[in-house]
């Protein structure tokens, strides 16, 4: 709702589309101490996300939703995913997409805690 030019533009090109809506992005939200207590020190990586963290315009906020990588999880394990495919009115494209109606944070965050620890210095 931030942006209706730029949905327009997207919802009217051929690309195939994913929308995860808040609401379901909500499962992939983290706390800042735990998130830091459990990678700060285990890769480069890990580092980089947590110093971003800090440094960001809102750092200071202690909660945040990972919807980005909630949505990439959900592509790259779709097992972890419950989706619709809804078509959009035809002022906005008339088209099929992929709408995400819940999906597994839990198991989103172990693969994404796993594939950082996995990382070397």
């Amino acid at each position: 709702m931030m942006d209706m030019q730029a949905l327009d533009v997207v919802l009217n090109t051929p690309v195939e589309l994913h929308i995860i809506p808040n609401n379901v992005a909500r499962k992939m939200e983290v706390a800042f101490g735990d998130t830091y207590q459990r990678l700060a020190g285990t890769s480069r990586v890990a580092d980089l996300l947590l110093r971003r963290w800090e440094e960001h315009a809102d750092g200071g906020r202690n909660q945040r939703v990972l919807w980005d990588l909630g949505l990439i999880q959900a592509i790259i394990h779709p097992k972890w995913a419950t989706t619709e495919e809804i078509k959009t009115s035809p002022e906005k494209g008339n088209r099929v997409i992929t709408f995400y109606t819940d999906i597994d944070g839990a198991a989103m965050m172990r693969d994404f805690c796993d594939d950082l620890l996995n990382y070397t210095r």
